[in-house]
């Protein structure tokens, strides 16, 4: 999500943009398509090899077919498996190469920009050149262009925050939506309003919707998928719970308080880091949360008001909507530069 949404702010400028990968899931590749930007399928064990031939062959069609000057384009990479090697290697082939990085872990970045848009970089050292230009912070978050014209204002909470969203990314692999729901149960204090965002591939939506429908005398329950208007959803929710991906810098933009679990290595870091700056509530590793984890975090928020608003605030301040701006910019200035 987040190599799209760069993509929409790069074409909001002019730019073209193609997506190579291994997207399966047709509902993720009809919206890419939708997006206007071209996706080249992948498939098979990672290569470098391969990929590099694979990349010269796309190249070499979009020139034949008028879709790009003679000139090499930036390569975005977003992966643990592009090491120091395959950076070189692109890079010596003439890309200007930008590495989408959350967690450090190599000993070398050979890469034009390194970008890493989250909130907890300040314990994070990267190796690279002096030539080498670190993005590193959630100044550079990107957001979805839906998120770019919304209106931004202080929240206030009058009485109890009943509205709760519950999203854990394009693939709930981990099955955090049915927990959640299973926690619900032991959160009383209010009928509550709980919208869950079910990802692109959800193998488990039945039952899911078996143990929703076992709670409907207790909470109002509405399951959406394939969601369009996901920031209109947000503006209205009060409480979020979530994994720690990118959908936690659309929350801290639109000032939802959140919950927070880590679905994926990388996340842990990153909610720790959102609760250290005051947005969250960082419940830790999914399979050492349990539902009553979840159920006493929602009863606490559920009482304390003045702290929702306070988490509200402290989210805001980390995302201003304008990393995109920065990104780009950060782009078009190292392309005069080379």
């Amino acid at each position: 999500m987040r190599c799209l949404a760069l993509g929409e702010a790069w074409q909001y400028c002019g730019g073209k943009v193609i997506l190579m990968g291994r997207v399966e899931n047709e509902a993720l590749q009809r919206r890419i398509g939708e997006l206007g930007i071209l996706f080249v399928p992948l498939a098979g064990a990672f290569s470098p090899t391969d990929e590099m031939r694979r990349l010269n062959d796309l190249l070499f069609m979009l020139r034949n077919t008028g879709h790009t000057p003679n000139c090499h384009p930036w390569l975005v990479l977003d992966g643990y498996h592009f090491d120091t090697g395959y950076q070189s290697m692109v890079r010596g082939r003439g890309y200007k190469v930008c590495i989408i990085d959350d967690t450090a872990h190599l000993n070398f970045y050979d890469a034009t920009i390194v970008l890493n848009q989250n909130v907890n970089t300040s314990a994070l050292s990267y190796r690279c050149s002096d030539k080498t230009c670190l993005l590193i912070g959630s100044q550079f978050a990107l957001l979805r262009r839906h998120f770019w014209d919304m209106p931004r204002k202080p929240r206030s909470v009058s009485g109890i925050a009943y509205r709760v969203l519950v999203s854990f990314g394009g693939m709930d692999a981990c099955r955090q939506l049915t927990k959640v729901v299973r926690a619900l149960r032991n959160v009383s204090l209010a009928r509550l309003e709980v919208t869950l965002v079910a990802g692109f591939e959800d193998s488990d939506i039945n039952d899911l919707r078996h143990v929703a429908g076992e709670l409907a005398n207790q909470h109002e329950i509405h399951i959406v998928s394939d969601v369009q208007n996901m920031p209109d959803i947000m503006a209205r929710s009060n409480i979020a719970i979530t994994a720690g991906g990118t959908t936690t810098l659309e929350l801290c933009f639109m000032g939802v308080p959140m919950i927070l679990i880590a679905i994926a290595d990388n996340q842990l870091g990153i909610i720790s880091g959102l609760q250290a700056a005051g947005a969250g509530i960082a419940l830790g590793w999914y399979n050492k949360v349990s539902e009553a984890d979840i159920a006493t975090s929602m009863n606490t928020l559920l009482q304390e008001t003045g702290r929702c608003v306070r988490m509200s605030q402290a989210a805001q301040q980390l995302v201003d909507g304008k990393g995109w701006q920065r990104v780009i910019h950060a782009f078009v200035e190292r392309h005069q530069l080379s």
